[in-house]
């Protein structure tokens, strides 16, 4: 990813409130695992259908509580949770791939967040500010009007 396109989507994280966003990424996360179950159940009445001529209720629990188990198996051998990260986990690997254009701001983010890493949220906005200046969209734009423009 380009650097600015990075420091843009750290802004978009960094914007986004801390329960918002982790309750978005559980959500994906439940909707993820349970596409999952939905495609195995299918695939198992599928094999089923082809094995057996005759599927009655008791195959049919049998495929949906293997779905759930296959699919947790799944879960855990691709290790799924760690695809859906938590706000300021993934702010962390954005910011080790950022490349700063303030390496001094960056320095200087890095060892206060080393003291304290609490404050970590404060000492983010604070470089962002900083960062934003480097960019010439986020800087202010003098204004100039035109009915100013003095034609006589």
């Amino acid at each position: 990813m380009k650097n600015k396109k990075l420091f843009n989507y750290i802004m978009m994280v960094n914007n986004i409130p801390d329960h918002v966003f982790n309750q978005r990424q559980a959500r994906t996360f439940i909707l993820t695992y349970l596409f999952i179950v939905v495609v195995m159940v299918y695939i198992l009445n599928w094999i089923g259908s082809l094995l057996i001529n005759d599927l009655n209720l008791p195959v049919y629990v049998s495929v949906i509580v293997l779905a759930f188990i296959i699919a947790a198996i799944m879960g855990v051998k691709f290790n799924l949770a760690s695809k859906f990260p938590d706000k300021y986990e993934r702010l962390d690997k954005l910011l080790s791939q950022y490349k700063p254009n303030n390496p001094e701001a960056y320095d200087h983010l890095k060892k206060e967040t080393a003291k304290n890493p609490d404050d970590f949220p404060v000492y983010l906005e604070e470089w962002i500010a900083v960062e934003k200046e480097t960019y010439n969209e986020y800087k202010a734009k003098p204004k100039h009007y035109q009915f100013t423009d003095s034609k006589k």
